[in-house]
């Protein structure tokens, strides 16, 4: 809640009747029941009773922040951090969203958090409003953010349908913020930071926007509603289809729904905008104002409650169940000698907080709402069964439930469950007060309602702001302040004595005059201010004494506002002086306020007193102490070449001065040198060494490569090609031979590199190594032939072997290539190798021959090709020098093969190194690959054509009497033959199961035995027949 609540605008009225607080039971109240709350009992000093005049919340009011809120089936609650956390209900499709945790479906039997970071804006929430299907919060920069059900434009930014799962930012008016905020059942309201009240929502039919219209069904951002003149909203509440406000005069107003008479207007006639409560009894206003289902309940000013409109269930307290008229309004009931500090109603029952911290309900009860630990419905005030020695803080009635925030953070819900609303878990039932569980560390927010600290609750509180500014508080009333005092309507609303500096003659003030320039007051409380006295100033307002004259300054009146500075020439070491001083003569104050003189320094001087400078001495001259009244000749080997010098300035190194007073030194020329300083002359340079510049300090030594014979001479002569000279060198020496110079001025001469030589005196050049020739060492005379096998490098500094490839007999200059059928495998080499029989090289300079590849031989060494294996032989390896013939049974039908290939089944051969296989003759079968002859078909068998693998055995009603037949024989007439393979034909009578067994035994045994033949000739065929030779096929696979 804002600390700037708006002062109360009723001007001249009597003192209403001052409630006083007396807690019952405070020190008590620091204990939290119950064990999971024992971690709440040193929380946070801000929800401490020691922190707060009075902790709690009056819902919908200004002067407090209900941070605790029990809705339509679900509970909200603001955490001490400004975070939220709800539970319940969420809300079924279309209408969901209500607990503004991000989702839509199911419920929550605990608290879950409420994700107001969710959507831009601020994410601290300082107060909550619901009594719907959605909520709303205002958040710390006083913004509004709401959620759940929008589909009448109820959270107010601009836009109507669906819903919001998590909070979202209502468009504020144009530079307003809100204080307050009241959601209704489709419909919102906010106080604003101005005191004007606002409305948005769902407007159809009863007008419950309040705009004076029914026309617009939604409205979906917020709407100013008309008040009276001069009036602003202090509070506003929000329920079924009806609101109401009061105002900053007491009166009360409503608007919407009022078939109830809930409008307390004396009528049921449904209002489009407000109308004031005349329900209200004369000389008495209301302080607080709560609306729900059709029922209004009101704390007036003496702390009575009022209640008009539905009462049904018992809601008035009045222990009545009767609906009255719409002209009359009931009392509730309450405990004698008790006043009502809080006030809510929920759909048919209605709490309040009394002024000694205890709460009391009444109405209906079948869920145990009333929390009395029962469901007896209720038509007076019943204490709730809150747990021993609490104290409670805020109340919130819901739908059908109630929760409730104790003075030490703690929450209690009591009645309906279904929904999870209680916040205590699935399929708990609770008729008394139950502890929620908020989480570890966490406890609700409470706010304060006694703002200035005077003992009376702010809405009570005829100066709920405290006293004006001028006055202070004493006894319940305010006084203006005395002399001397002022009060600026700050808490603690006392006078306050003007500050040191500070001064009142006057009553009632707001603020101190402060004292002015030339005065001074020293204690608190005083009426006037003191001038202050000669010698003393002050030039600033506030001030608590007068200033001392400083040094270098005078003051010589009173009351005087600032200091007077010395003017040059004249200084002043003391304070609280009426004249300066006159400087003395050798000394000088060059500016005003000086609180010193100041001595001439060396280098001037000054004769005359009064003075604001010193004079300079001239050039040639010197001053060389402090205060000096005359200047001092230069001497020789010193000059002075400007004015004001204190000492004269000793020629340098390098220079020479021979005369007295004079303004320059002198350079020594080029050949001469001067190390020391303040000389008269300078020296030459020495044979050996040489200056080149003016001014030299020290003489120069010739550098190695040059030399000088000579002295006082300005450089050194370069030696010439051929030469070279020293340091500090006089003349020039000869490179010897093995060395040489190409250039001038040199230090050294240049050893003959590695592949030259130089065989004279003084050269200027080395001699490369004639070819064939080489050097590897340097600074030689000569050079050596290459050995044998070896050839000289082209830069000639040494042997570089032959290599492999090529050789280098005796006498040779250069390597030579290895020829072709030849190799050289190593460096160095004086000759060249053979190839071995099965290898070979076709190209010259080869380092090793090659093997001769499968399929081919080399039979002679020296060979420079490879020879293909002709028709009939092979060769499966590489390197040989032979090819091998083909086994019988087998063939090599081309040149170069790697393997010999087995004769097919129906062919043979019986000889070695042949190309091709025989096909087996007709009345013959080969059987099987590689075989070296063809098999004579038996007697009973026959076969007429070539290159067979099997014979045929003769058909039914024929013969084959012979072996090698080449065709079948039909048996004789009145002969027959009912088998096959047979070798004669038979002349017999036979019965049909003879036949039988004759022709078809003997079918079935020969199928068998194809079949097993064939299988046979497959595993053969795998195996390789186990012949005691390889097959190319074998050789293959290996």
């Amino acid at each position: 809640m804002s600390g700037d609540m708006k002062e109360n605008r009723t001007g001249n009225r009597a003192v209403p009747f001052i409630l006083v607080i007396l807690l019952v039971g405070l020190s008590s109240s620091h204990s939290i029941h119950g064990d999971n709350q024992s971690a709440l009992k040193n929380n946070n000093a801000q929800f401490t009773l020691e922190s707060m005049n009075y902790p709690g919340s009056t819902i919908g009011s200004i002067y407090s922040q209900s941070t605790i809120s029990a809705s339509y089936s679900y509970t909200c609650v603001i955490i001490f951090d400004n975070t939220m956390k709800c539970w319940g209900q969420r809300g079924e499709s279309p209408s969901t969203g209500y607990l503004g945790d991000g989702q839509i479906n199911g419920n929550s039997f605990t608290p879950t958090e409420v994700l107001l970071d969710d959507e831009q804006g601020n994410s601290s929430a300082i107060e909550t409003a619901s009594y719907g299907h959605h909520s709303c919060a205002v958040m710390a920069d006083y913004s509004l953010k709401c959620w759940g059900n929008d589909w009448n434009g109820q959270i107010g930014h601009n836009v109507s349908g669906g819903w919001h799962s998590t909070p979202f930012p209502t468009t504020m008016p144009n530079g307003l913020t809100a204080i307050q905020s009241a959601a209704g059942l489709n419909t919102s309201c906010a106080i604003m930071d101005d005191f004007s009240l606002w409305c948005w929502g769902d407007n159809d039919p009863q007008g419950q926007v309040g705009i004076g219209n029914t026309s617009q069904g939604t409205i979906a951002t917020p709407q100013q509603i008309i008040l009276p003149s001069n009036r602003s909203a202090i509070s506003v509440s929000f329920g079924q289809d009806y609101g109401c406000t009061i105002l900053d005069n007491g009166d009360g107003m409503c608007w919407g729904d009022n078939q109830r008479a809930q409008l307390g207007d004396g009528t049921t006639e449904n209002k489009s905008s407000p109308a004031l409560i005349t329900l209200i009894p004369q000389n008495r206003r209301l302080v607080a104002i709560d609306v729900a289902f059709q029922t209004t309940c009101g704390i007036l000013d003496n702390g009575s409650v009022l209640c008009w409109g539905r009462n049904d269930g018992g809601q008035f307290g009045d222990g009545t169940l009767v609906n009255y008229s719409s002209t009359i309004s009931r009392y509730a009931i309450l405990p004698e000698g008790r006043t009502a500090v809080s006030i809510s109603v929920g759909q048919s029952h209605a709490c309040a907080i009394l002024d000694n911290g205890e709460a009391f309900c009444w109405g209906s009860n079948e869920l145990g709402q009333l929390g009395d630990g029962s469901t007896i419905n209720r038509s007076t005030p019943t204490r709730v069964s809150m747990p021993e020695g609490s104290v409670i803080s805020t109340i919130s009635a819901g739908t059908q439930h109630t929760c409730a925030i104790l003075s030490n953070a703690s929450v209690y819900c009591w009645g309906d469950n279904s929904e999870g609303q209680l916040g205590i878990g699935e399929g708990l039932v609770s008729l008394s007060p139950s502890f929620v569980d908020l989480g570890p560390n966490e406890y609700a927010m409470i706010a304060e309602r006694d703002h200035d600290g005077d003992g009376v609750i702010s809405i009570f509180d005829p100066f709920p702001n405290g006293c004006p500014a001028g006055t202070y508080s004493t006894n319940g009333t305010c006084l203006e302040t005395n002399p001397g005092y002022f009060s600026d309507g700050n808490p603690p609303y006392g006078q306050i004595p003007c500050e040191p500096g500070q001064f009142q003659p006057l009553t009632g003030q707001d603020s101190c005059i402060i004292a002015t320039p030339g005065h001074f007051v020293s204690g608190e409380s005083l009426t006037n201010q003191t001038e202050c006295s000669s010698g003393t100033y002050q030039p600033n307002y506030g001030q608590e004494s007068c200033l001392l004259a400083s040094i270098g300054y005078f003051v010589a009146e009173s009351g005087a506002t600032r200091q007077v500075a010395c003017s040059p020439g004249s200084y002043q070491n003391q304070t609280n002086s009426t004249i300066c001083i006159e400087a003395s003569p050798g000394y000088f104050v060059s500016g005003g306020a000086a609180g010193n003189q100041t001595a001439c320094n060396p280098g001037t001087y000054q004769n005359l007193p009064g003075q604001i400078t010193c004079l300079e001495v001239e050039i040639g001259f010197q001053a060389p102490s402090l205060g000096s009244a005359s200047q001092e000749q230069c001497q020789p080997g010193t000059f002075s070449a400007q004015t004001g010098q204190s000492q004269c300035t000793e020629a340098s190194p390098g220079y020479f001065v021979s005369g007295v007073q004079q303004e320059e030194q002198y350079p020594c020329q080029l050949g001469e040198y001067q190390p020391s300083s303040a000389q008269e002359e300078c020296l030459l340079a020495s044979p050996g060494n040489y200056t080149d510049s003016e001014a030299s300090v020290n003489q120069n030594i010739c550098p190695s490569g040059s030399y000088q014979p000579l002295s006082g001479q300005a450089s050194c002569i370069q030696t010439d090609p051929g030469n070279f000279s020293l340091d500090g060198a006089t003349s020039q020496s000869p490179c010897l031979p093995g060395t040489f110079q190409p250039d001038s001025g040199n230090s050294e001469c240049i050893d003959a590199e590695p592949g030259h030589y130089v065989d004279l005196d003084g050269s200027e050049v080395q001699i490369p190594c004639p070819q064939g020739q080489f050097q590897g060492a340097s600074g030689t005379e000569g050079c050596l032939d290459a050995p044998a096998g070896e050839v000289a490098s082209p830069d000639g500094t040494s042997t570089i072997p032959c290599s492999p490839g090529t050789y280098k007999p005796e006498n040779q200059n250069s390597c030579i290539q290895a020829s072709p059928g030849n190799f050289v495998n190593q460096t160095g080499a004086i000759s060249q190798t053979p190839c071995e029989p099965g290898s070979f090289s076709d190209t010259p300079g080869l380092t090793d021959c090659e093997l001769a590849d499968p399929g081919n031989s080399v039979p002679e060494s020296g060979a420079s090709s490879q020879t293909p294996c002709s028709k009939g032989e092979f060769q499966s390896y590489g390197g040989q020098s032979s090819c091998n013939q083909a086994m019988p049974g087998h063939h090599v039908p081309q040149e170069g093969a790697l393997s010999q290939t087995s004769c097919r089944p129906g062919n043979y051969q019986s000889e070695e190194g042949q190309e091709e296989c025989l096909p087996a003759d007709p009345g013959n079968f080969v059987p099987s690959s590689g075989s070296t002859s063809q098999s004579p078909c038996q007697p009973g068998s026959f076969q007429s054509s070539s290159s067979s693998t099997i014979c045929q055995p003769s058909d039914p009603g024929h013969f084959v009497e012979e072996a090698g037949a080449v065709e079948q024989l039909k048996c004789p007439t009145g002969y027959e033959q009912e088998l096959t393979g047979q070798t004669a034909c038979e002349k017999i009578k036979r019965p049909l199961w003879l036949t039988i067994l004759m022709f078809g035994v003997p079918a079935i045994v020969l199928g068998t035995m194809a079949v097993l033949y064939l299988a046979n000739k497959k595993k053969k065929g795998a195996g390789g027949r186990g012949k005691a030779y390889m097959y190319s096929e074998d050789l293959r696979r290996r």
